[in-house]
């Protein structure tokens, strides 16, 4: 998986563990989509400090390959779009510095 072998090359191990954070969260097009393709391998998890688009960071935790809570900080003030699923949307309303829990 990781580039362990000559010539080093690091270009590996970034693009496997950025393959890696998409599975968890992925952050364009104006929205912040939690889980979008966890492996079944992964049934439960908890994963904190991932970086999305828009200046936000996101801690998350899953059981049963389902989201149990999502926390959301922000580094200004703003309106975001969160995908908690492929049906469900929501509008947050997020204050710089403010932890804001999303529950399914």
């Amino acid at each position: 998986l990781f580039d362990a072998h000559p010539p080093f090359q690091i270009d590996g191990n970034f693009g496997g563990t950025a393959g890696i954070l998409e599975m968890l969260v992925q952050s364009h097009r104006g929205e912040i989509h939690l889980l979008p393709a966890l492996p079944p391998a992964w049934p439960e998890g908890r994963v904190t400090g991932i970086r999305a688009r828009g200046a936000v960071t996101v801690d998350l935790e899953w059981r049963a390959g389902k989201l149990v809570v999502a926390t959301l900080t922000a580094d200004r003030d703003g309106t975001y779009r969160v995908r908690l699923s492929p049906t469900e949307v929501r509008d947050v309303q997020l204050k710089a510095g403010l932890p804001f829990l999303v529950k399914p």
